[in-house]
């Protein structure tokens, strides 16, 4: 069965969700925000960080795993070398 949302009073479909997403909650909530936010339903790689990408390629769950992740949760030094 389809599930959907609505979003100001407008029915949203859901699109099947990705492995990388642990609930269906979930993902219906990054739908809401991606709909009031004009964001493209395909996008939700670019939310990813390197860290999260790493833990499901690791576990199987990436489903785009040659996807370079722009990561701006993490600062660099001056080698380049990711702080921890």
């Amino acid at each position: 069965m389809k599930k959907f949302i609505i979003v100001n009073d407008q029915i949203i479909w859901l699109p099947k969700k990705p492995k990388c997403v642990d609930t269906d909650r979930e993902w219906a909530e990054w739908i809401k925000y991606a709909f009031i936010g004009k964001t493209s339903f395909r996008t939700y790689c670019l939310d990813c960080s390197m860290d999260y990408q790493d833990d499901m390629i690791k576990a199987g769950r990436c489903q785009f795993p040659n996807f370079k992740t722009k990561d701006i949760f993490h600062k660099y030094n001056k080698k380049g070398e990711r702080y921890k």
